[in-house]
């Protein structure tokens, strides 16, 4: 077993986001008006999920206010995120039973969002909030993952950092 992940963790944030968790979606190609210095069309990437750009800068504006002014992590650090999305009504009976989960609700919430893209999207958010960069995540810590809730969507997230001296072996 790595000794990263034996260690005891210090966690050095922690933050609940809340509001629906969005994922970075894939990247769609599109040209423009504008020409290039060779002449020919310009070509933009875009990310197919239209509200993950506004949801990274709410999410982004939490961490910041929970980050304050400390200086930004410049080193590796371990992330846990747990995404809450609500139940869907089929999860549910009807009638009397309404406030009742069906027999046949998943325990487990394996539908989307992707959560490599929902990671994606909230490591990007806090670079330059709380790290320098997100290729400072090193590893994920458990429990991260998607989860169902029947209070608010959210996203709660640490963030534990390896010790500077054993660090540097």
């Amino acid at each position: 077993m790595n000794e990263f992940f034996a260690e005891k963790r210090k966690e050095i944030f922690a933050c609940t986001i809340l509001g629906r968790p969005q994922q970075r979606g894939s990247k769609v190609a599109m040209r423009t008006n504008k020409l290039d210095r060779r002449g020919r069309r310009r070509i933009i990437l875009r990310d197919s999920n239209k509200l993950s750009t506004d949801w990274m800068k709410y999410a982004a504006e939490m961490a910041r206010h929970a980050w304050g002014d400390r200086e930004l992590i410049s080193e590796p650090v371990m992330l846990s995120a747990q995404f809450y999305f609500n139940r869907p009504m089929s999860h549910f009976g009807t009638g009397k039973n309404a406030a009742k989960l069906k027999p046949s609700a998943p325990r487990i919430h394996g539908q989307s969002p992707d959560l490599a893209k929902l990671l994606r999207c909230l490591e990007d958010a806090l670079t330059g909030v709380v790290y320098v960069d997100d290729r400072l995540v090193c590893a994920y810590a458990e429990p991260t993952g998607r989860f169902w809730t029947l209070s608010d969507e959210r996203v709660d997230i640490q963030l534990f950092e390896k010790d500077r001296e054993t660090n540097r072996r």
